[in-house]
């Protein structure tokens, strides 16, 4: 009797331990997505700039792109991270994004521009950055500005994403 109940042990834990791997080798990529209403003006002068609705924000100003950069929370390190926006322009001049990998001697590596000027949200693909223990990752966006002073009808970010 005490070897049947035995045998269920280790079957029950075996096959507990083969839907863990299962588990483990089919669960999908984790991704970090961080809404664009989490980044911030820079420099300081732009944050009267933008306006923030749900979790896009917008450029209200006009005459000219204003940077906004959003933070990453960056869960693993010691590999490479890919890197997304989802942005738009304000239909004749587009938001413009890429990646920052800043390390702990404030040394940067960063991806190439990627760039909308359509008037809906584009997903943009920026790119993968080495991100290594002391590392730290943003997104840096130059948003189109609006067509008309204090009105959301300009560029603007709804979020980033990190793999």
């Amino acid at each position: 009797m005490s070897f049947i109940k035995s045998s269920r042990v280790v079957f029950v834990v075996s096959a507990l331990g083969a839907l863990g791997l299962v588990t483990t080798l089919t669960r999908p990529a984790r991704s970090n997505v961080v809404p664009g209403m989490a980044g911030h003006g820079w420099p300081n002068g732009n944050l009267t700039c933008f306006q923030g609705a749900n979790a896009a924000i917008f450029n209200i100003c006009t005459g000219g792109q204003r940077k906004l950069i959003v933070p990453m929370q960056i869960t693993s390190s010691g590999q490479n991270h890919n890197f997304r926006a989802r942005a738009r322009g304000n239909g004749s001049v587009v938001t413009q994004c890429q990646a920052f990998a800043v390390d702990s001697n404030n040394g940067a590596a960063t991806t190439l521009f990627v760039a909308t000027a359509s008037t809906s949200f584009t997903l943009l693909t920026l790119g993968s950055l080495f991100i290594g223990d002391s590392t730290t990752g943003h997104v840096e966006c130059d948003v189109a500005p609006a067509l008309t002073s204090g009105v959301s009808n300009g560029g603007a970010v709804l979020n980033a994403t990190e793999t």
